[in-house]
């Protein structure tokens, strides 16, 4: 499980999510095919915070030594914007 939280800001200021819907997914790198979704909670829409979670069945589904893409967006009214996007490289466990 890969868990972390976002805190969303514009100009120093917290952004509210109020409204919001957040997808992430990952993809093998120069693949179509979703590989794992993000599931998103969000903590407290005022100050813009949201939890992020790739969860232990999701993580489960990427294969140690591959390349792999993601992006997390955020849309409200048909507009969608792209918080972060870049590989993710996954390794295999080395303590046994």
């Amino acid at each position: 499980i890969f868990v972390f939280s976002m805190h969303l800001q514009s100009s120093n200021q917290d952004f509210p999510v109020t409204g919001y819907t957040f997808l992430g997914q990952v993809k093998e790198k120069n693949k179509s095919t979703t590989i794992a979704s993000f599931s998103f909670v969000i903590t407290n829409a005022s100050t813009g915070t949201v939890q992020v979670t790739l969860s232990a069945t999701e993580s489960a589904k990427l294969i140690g030594g591959k390349i792999y893409e993601y992006d997390i967006q955020m849309s409200k009214d048909g507009v969608i914007s792209t918080l972060f996007k870049g590989p993710l490289v996954v390794v295999a466990d080395v303590t046994q």
